[in-house]
């Protein structure tokens, strides 16, 4: 398995300040988006910095990196994988 596979290029946290995805770190070092993509409450997502994993604790939407970037920028899968890991996306990658 190729290695951009495993793990993002950088902090998820250098990605949304370079894309405009409001943020606050917390003490534990996981980001609290400023609000959800899915159900719009504020200070209910949480982002793992190192693998981009995410939850919200309001609605209990989840996924990983990829998803949680195009769903918040508004740009397909295929743009987000190329942000987050610096290659094209494999041919099954798909916004579906």
């Amino acid at each position: 398995m190729p290695e951009y596979m495993h793990k993002i290029s950088k902090p998820i946290s250098e990605i949304f300040s370079e894309v405009g995805i409001a943020y606050a770190e917390t003490s534990s070092g996981e980001l609290l988006l400023d609000k959800c993509y899915n159900c719009g409450r504020s200070k209910k997502l949480y982002v793992h910095n190192e693998s981009g994993a995410f939850i919200c604790f309001r609605c209990n939407e989840k996924g990983g990196p990829v998803k949680l970037l195009s769903k918040c920028i508004n740009i397909s899968f295929k743009e987000s994988f190329k942000i987050l890991f610096g290659v094209a996306a494999p041919e099954r990658v798909t916004d579906d």
